[in-house]
């Protein structure tokens, strides 16, 4: 072995019954040197980083690190031995509010759309501005309740089930606006979009008070932990007793709120609902979530293992 390898891994099979999943591999690692692992499916790439990982004990062959053969029964020993490894799973995706309790909201455009022809609605009307500021997130909560009772009782997939209430909402928004516009509202709500305070925008404000408020849940409430852990790993989240089905209606009304919050400001700005409001909305929040939240490579082909 070369004195600058870090890793040797020789001859390293992995049985399982019958099957052969790793036939004599060889791998070298480096010090402050990246490896790709490429190959088609069932290649016995997520295998051999399992074994490196602790995972899966291999079947014959040998792992020394530093010139030292050694023995890596458990995620433990390796993570003691330096290696630590992100494994090939959709939950990284998914652990993103609707996501972090791995879900995901496609309807959401819908729910602003409605939400803001109701908003509309309640300033043509000469509502009190207080009763126009709590109409916008009711009508969103009491749709993202449905999104909820839809997945929850009704056991539908979150991406087919807001899929389909996107298509829904989308024909609910034609069918209360009658093909027409709501234009030419008053500017009774500009205040929630013109103002400042101490010299900051009030949209600024909005937004660190939600991630303030999003932060404060997640990070420092039991809800906040039972959410992550149902993203994470619902199954086992169910075993132990956290209520998953009261956490998964409470992001998604929580998400309508905050769409319903967001229809609200739009009506204040633009004064105006079209038939297309909300448009691809939903693609640029998934966008925003997704990368925003926390950057991450997908490759359906290449396992990555970080040492």
């Amino acid at each position: 072995m070369s004195d600058d390898v870090w890793l040797q891994a020789q001859k390293v099979s992995k049985h399982f019954g019958a099957v052969v999943a790793l036939h004599e591999v060889e791998l070298a690692i480096r010090l402050c040197e990246v490896i790709a692992l490429v190959g088609d499916n069932g290649a016995g790439k997520s295998t051999l980083v399992k074994i490196l990982a602790g995972a899966h004990p291999l079947s014959s062959g040998s792992i020394a690190i530093n010139n030292q053969v050694v023995l890596i029964d458990s995620p433990v020993k390796a993570r003691s031995l330096g290696i630590a490894t992100i494994f090939q799973e959709l939950a990284l995706i998914e652990n993103l509010t609707v996501l972090a309790a791995g879900g995901i909201d496609i309807a959401v455009s819908g729910v602003l759309g409605i939400s803001a022809i109701f908003i509309g609605w309640s300033v043509e009307a000469g509502w009190p501005p207080g009763a126009t500021l709590v109409i916008g997130p009711s009508v969103g909560t009491c749709l993202g309740i449905i999104s909820g009772t839809v997945i929850v009782f009704g056991r539908v997939p979150p991406i087919i089930a807001t899929l389909g209430l996107f298509g829904v909402y989308r024909s609910a928004i034609f069918l209360l606006l009658g093909g027409s516009w709501i234009s030419g509202l008053p500017n009774s709500l500009g205040l929630l979009v013109n103002s400042s305070i101490a010299g900051i925008p009030i949209i600024a404000i909005y937004i660190l008070v939600f991630y303030f408020m999003g932060w404060l849940i997640l990070r420092w409430f039991p809800l906040g932990t039972a959410i992550l852990a149902v993203g994470g790993n619902e199954p086992a989240a169910r075993l132990s007793g956290i209520a998953v089905n009261k956490a998964k209606f409470f992001v998604y009304a929580l998400t309508g709120f905050l769409v319903g919050f967001a229809a609200l400001l739009y009506v204040a700005r633009y004064r105006n609902v079209e038939t297309s409001t909300g448009g691809t909305i939903a693609l640029d929040a998934i966008v925003a979530a997704s990368w925003g939240a926390r950057p991450y490579w997908v490759e359906e082909r290449i396992s990555w293992v970080h040492f």
